[in-house]
């Protein structure tokens, strides 16, 4: 029943579990009306989307064993005028990673591979620069191998395109290097949990769709998930994936990547109450897996917080287990604290919805003492005036290590942060100490003798850890006269694609294969700025010619070459 735009009760049980249920499926009683309370709550975390204009999320709540809430929010068809409900499918993105863990990890206790085999034992295409990459490294991203979604999008395949897994492996290997020594750094990639599911298929004769469907999926009654090999697959109550427009309203965000393993994996928060219960009491796997799944990984020679597919750290002091997904128009957050004996699943199909706020939120409802994600983080100084001379920080900050640029600016006696397409208010807590407003990003501004440093810190991740360091640069813009200089056809055979630049009017145009024209921004001499591949570096011989570019993603460096005449 809806009102005014608002559902304001909804059955909403057509099957499955209810509130109440053991997620094996034992009838239990249903909750009080003392319990009442911790669901109306709930509901109110997702009031924003809890409407019948828009899209929305799904909710499941596990406490000691038992399914406590499981409802819909939201739209999951708005050109059908059909709900969501806890029964409704949705695309998990990486969230499927842990599931790609467990079958390989069931492979290796049938005997069949060593989670230590080098992955080119089973994928010979690979080039000789992921030689020493162990399927272990896959696992914990420490391979160092390039992102295949990156490399097919800077190739000119669309998230709406069809994309198969022969196009993956073809531009994996094509390319000469890798981001750093296997083992070395921790890298979150794609690439991994791709190639997992080709050794999947490969040891067991099966796809990972289907050997994922008869060692995890039905064993534990999970009859509404299913990997997604076929994009004309048809899936019953799937929700469709949407994304806002400028001008209000939504447009439909779906995919055809035909790819498993790192994603591709559609179901319900209902079946996802049933995979968690399988952490408590073990069906699929048994307590060893499980350990082998919960061990978190290392990378030059220190420990991270990424095991097999999930994420281990502490919340407030309290020890979580969790993954995020988001791919299109889908949003998605598993998330556990086993010792508290509390799960949260949430999926979304809006690209606006953060899960893994929504899903601490909810959190808290049971735990109190993890408080609201909103809150100001525990030990954060007190917010201080800006020093006087707060323009000295105005400007462009660059590192080639990651191959991006951060702006900052002074507007009205503050200061606004430019990184990744948006714009924040800075907060300052210290002398050269600020934080992001509604983030947890800190960042630092060092003037030194080699000029100002900038560093960005996530003090919610496990030591704080920094994600680099940007160095101020001077602006500049090339003449209108010297445009014509970096014009041409530039071709990377990593890639193969062919990027081409045109001069129109005062402005350099890049065109490529998936993409409208995109007019370049200027940066710093000789490096540009494309709205959706990032930074375009160009390169010159000793004359002073232009010879080629490269563009980057994370540490990944795409060269391209200057094609004659």
């Amino acid at each position: 029943v809806w009102v005014n735009g608002r559902r304001v009760w909804s059955e909403g049980r057509t099957a499955g579990a209810r509130p109440g249920e053991t997620i094996a499926g034992k009838g239990a009683p249903a909750p009080s009306a003392s319990a009442a309370a911790p669901a109306d709550r709930v509901d109110e975390v997702f009031r924003a989307w809890d409407r019948s204009d828009s899209p929305g999320c799904a909710v499941s709540v596990v406490r000691d064993g038992r399914l406590v809430r499981a409802r819909g929010y939201g739209m999951a068809s708005l050109e059908h005028g059909v709900a969501i409900a806890p029964e409704t499918v949705f695309d998990i993105g990486s969230v499927a990673k842990q599931f790609a863990a467990a079958s390989v990890i069931l492979l290796s206790q049938d005997g069949k591979l060593s989670l230590d085999d080098p992955v080119r034992r089973y994928v010979p295409e690979l080039p000789d620069s992921a030689a020493s990459a162990t399927l272990r490294q896959l696992l914990h991203h420490t391979s160092g191998l390039r992102d295949y979604t990156d490399l097919l999008s800077l190739a000119g395949a669309r998230s709406a395109d069809v994309t198969t897994d022969r196009e993956a492996l073809d531009i994996l290997s094509r390319q000469k290097g890798v981001d750093f020594p296997p083992g070395s750094r921790y890298r979150y990639s794609n690439t991994g949990y791709f190639l997992l599911s080709v050794v999947v298929q490969r040891v067991s004769g099966k796809p990972l769709r289907d050997f994922a469907r008869e060692r995890i999926f039905l064993p534990l009654g999970m009859t509404s998930t299913q990997y997604m090999n076929d994009y004309r697959q048809i899936v019953p109550r799937r929700a469709t994936g949407y994304a806002e427009r400028s001008e209000g309203g939504f447009r439909v965000a779906m995919s055809d990547w035909e790819q498993n393993g790192d994603g591709g994996l559609n179901t319900t928060v209902l079946d996802l109450a049933r995979w968690d219960r399988n952490f408590d009491e073990p069906v699929v796997g048994g307590p060893a897996m499980l350990a082998e799944m919960l061990r978190p990984g290392v990378a030059g020679g220190k420990p991270i917080d990424y095991a097999l597919g999930l994420r281990v750290d502490s919340d407030r002091g309290i020890r979580r287990v969790h993954h995020g997904g988001s791919w299109v128009g889908y949003r998605a957050e598993f998330l556990r604290y086993p010792e508290r004996r509390l799960s949260v699943m949430v999926l979304c199909n809006v690209r606006a919805a953060q899960p893994s706020r929504l899903a601490r939120s909810v959190a808290a409802v049971y735990l109190p003492e993890l408080g609201r994600p909103e809150e100001t983080r525990a030990g954060a100084p007190p917010a201080v005036n800006l020093p006087g001379d707060a323009g000295a920080y105005d400007g462009l900050y660059w590192s080639s290590s990651l191959f991006e640029v951060r702006r900052i600016r002074s507007d009205g006696g503050r200061l606004l942060y430019q990184r990744s397409g948006a714009e924040y208010p800075l907060i300052p807590v210290a002398p050269g100490q600020f934080g992001i407003e509604g983030g947890s990003v800190d960042i630092r501004l060092d003037a030194g003798g080699g000029g100002t440093t900038l560093t960005e810190s996530y003090p919610d991740e496990p030591g704080g850890a920094s994600n680099g360091a940007w160095t101020k640069v001077e602006p500049s813009a090339p003449a209108a006269a010297d445009l014509a200089r970096y014009g041409g056809s530039y071709f990377s055979d990593e890639l193969d694609a062919e990027y081409r630049v045109a001069v129109d009017g005062s402005a350099l145009v890049l065109r490529r294969r998936g993409a409208d024209p995109a007019r370049l921004e200027p940066l710093f001499a000789d490096a540009f700025r494309d709205t959706e591949i990032g930074v375009v570096l160009f390169e010159r011989d000793a004359s002073g010619s232009v010879t080629g570019f490269r563009v980057g993603v994370g540490p990944s460096r795409i060269p391209f070459t200057r094609r004659r005449g």
